[in-house]
């Protein structure tokens, strides 16, 4: 049985959108992916600068000065997330 040229030609073109169609979704998710993490990890240097500053203000509002007393008091509070009052 022989396949006329128009029927071979669509099917050509079929499988090459199919391919470019692939190609375009893995490319353009790698690229959501990497964005996104990205952007995920300048949140969490964000925050880690957040917590540093506050640890530093907390320190310094306190009378002893001491890191290694402040730290025994204060540790499990920061560790717990509770604010210093």
């Amino acid at each position: 049985m022989k396949i006329s040229i128009k029927y071979k030609f669509s099917l050509f073109l079929t499988g090459l959108l199919l391919l470019v169609v692939i190609l375009l979704s893995i490319f353009v998710m790698g690229g959501i992916r990497s964005n996104q993490v990205d952007q995920y990890e300048a949140y969490l240097a964000k925050q880690g600068k957040t917590a540093n500053t506050y640890f530093l203000q907390t320190l310094l509002l306190e009378s002893n000065k001491s890191p290694n007393t402040f730290l025994q008091e204060k540790g499990p509070d920061f560790s717990k997330g509770k604010p210093n009052r």
